[in-house]
């Protein structure tokens, strides 16, 4: 028989003896804490102990204060195959070990990873009463302290919602966890921490921002500033968090205006400073006093019935710069741009539309995140939209194909794009961030999913 299978189906069978008669304790939320007894009712002197054991548990919870719901106790007998195998290959629970006491972490009704032991207690009632002081008293464990920069970011360990930073998570299990840090602004991060057997760790974790900023200024200053048809304030202006992408600004001074475009990048800060046109005011022509009569015009020669404006070149600042870029301004005419916008592209099959809403390379994140060596990050900015008529619950994988079909996975640490289960006309929105050799050339973004061939949306249509 198949070892997972069998492993599964063990879980099973324990849950449903548990809630038969095994379980001194209602069903409780997921990643709890509970204390077990492992015992052997083929052994009747070791039954006489642990219904001692037993007896003595439910007395001191009881005067603890607490009840099946706040302190559950699980009680294991080894003697069913089931259970001896799971005690054996989930929590490392022999034989020798029995009569086992000790406290767990448990999802549901299963313990999952043991934090106290007592094995072979002697002195049945003051393992008992001790067994429950810890327990109430949280000391029963590690503990990790979780701090962030900035602060009030939400914390998951494992997958499980602990609250927001700063933090104290108590009664870990020794062992190694994934933390899942998450705030609005700011690229969700994973970190992995060990905790020693009941050791307390702490852990600093730098978030970096998904925002870009932009500073505006305008000549004269004074101009009313609006991002994407929001109102900001007025010139001179620092807007700090701008999310990422091709951003529509306009200035408004009376009744002249400036309308522009600019690329937000990643923990860059870009600086506009258009020049407004000023108001034209109508002046009077003062009368010619003893004037002589004006000269005919002279005819010049006409070379060219549709002469072609010269155009001035405008120097821009290199990609992600900081400094100053003033495009010129002809008569207040809207519409100059600030660096070439990336034309949204899209594609559809029978589940998904995927839109690409802008890609760039850079050779560092916020000069935080560096990529190895020879290569640099491309961050594709996305949506996802169910086009069906089911919801979806698994929305798939993408991948970043360059010029040589040299396939890459986005960096789950870098990226903000979540895997959600999408309603019919739902959408996802984010951006993904691959790290690609530096003679790359990002050409097409893949979606791989279930029953479906690959999605591509090429870059270069």
């Amino acid at each position: 028989m198949n070892n997972r299978f069998y492993l599964k189906a063990s879980m099973v069978l324990i849950i449903s003896l548990l809630s038969v008669f095994s379980c001194f304790g209602s069903a409780f939320a997921d990643d709890r804490r509970a204390i077990l007894v492992v015992g052997d009712k083929s052994d009747k002197s070791m039954t006489q102990k642990e219904e001692n054991l037993k007896k003595f548990l439910l007395q001191y919870r009881k005067q603890s204060g607490n009840d099946s719901s706040t302190l559950p106790i699980f009680i294991y007998d080894f003697s069913v195959p089931e259970v001896k195998n799971y005690c054996e290959k989930k929590l490392g629970i022999h034989q020798s070990d029995i009569l086992f006491l000790g406290i767990v972490q448990a999802q549901g009704k299963l313990p999952e990873k043991v934090i106290f032991k007592v094995t072979n207690p002697k002195d049945l009632e003051d393992n008992a009463r001790l067994m429950v002081e810890k327990f109430s008293s949280g000391a029963a464990g590690g503990s990790l302290v979780v701090n962030s920069v900035p602060a009030g970011a939400k914390v998951w360990i494992e997958k499980t919602y602990k609250g927001r930073t700063p933090i104290t998570i108590k009664g870990l299990a020794e062992g190694d966890y994934t933390l899942t840090l998450v705030k609005s602004g700011y690229a969700l991060t994973k970190k992995t921490v060990f905790i020693g057997e009941n050791k307390s760790s702490t852990v600093k974790v730098a978030m970096p921002s998904t925002a870009g900023a932009l500073v505006v200024k305008s000549t004269p200053p004074g101009a009313e500033v609006y991002v994407d048809d929001a109102f900001y304030g007025k010139t001179p202006l620092n807007i700090p968090k701008v999310e990422p992408g091709t951003r529509k600004v306009v200035l408004k001074n009376g009744s002249q205006s400036w309308t522009g475009t600019v690329k937000i990048s990643i923990g860059k800060t870009v600086t506009l400073s258009p020049a407004l046109p000023g108001e034209k005011v109508a002046m009077a022509k003062k009368p010619e006093i003893n004037a002589k009569k004006p000269a005919p015009p002279v005819k010049k020669p006409v070379t060219d019935k549709n002469p072609k404006p010269v155009k001035t070149p405008t120097k821009a600042p290199a990609k992600g710069s900081d400094e100053d870029y003033s495009p010129p301004v002809s008569g207040g005419d809207p519409g100059s741009e600030i660096n070439e916008a990336f034309i949204p592209k899209s594609e559809t099959n029978s589940v998904f539309q995927i839109t690409v809403t802008n890609i760039e390379e850079v050779a560092s994140i916020k000069d935080y995140y560096k990529p190895k060596p020879g290569y640099k990050f491309a961050i594709v900015y996305l949506q996802q939209q169910n086009v069906s008529n089911e919801v979806q619950i698994y929305t798939g994988k993408f991948s970043l194909v360059d010029q040589k079909n040299s396939s890459f996975e986005a960096l789950d640490k870098l990226s903000n794009f979540w895997l959600v289960v999408l309603r019919p006309g739902g959408v996802n929105m984010g951006y993904l961030v691959f790290e690609i050799p530096e003679d790359s050339k990002s050409m097409a973004l893949v979606l791989h999913g279930l029953n479906m061939s690959p999605l591509s949306v090429s870059f270069n249509k």
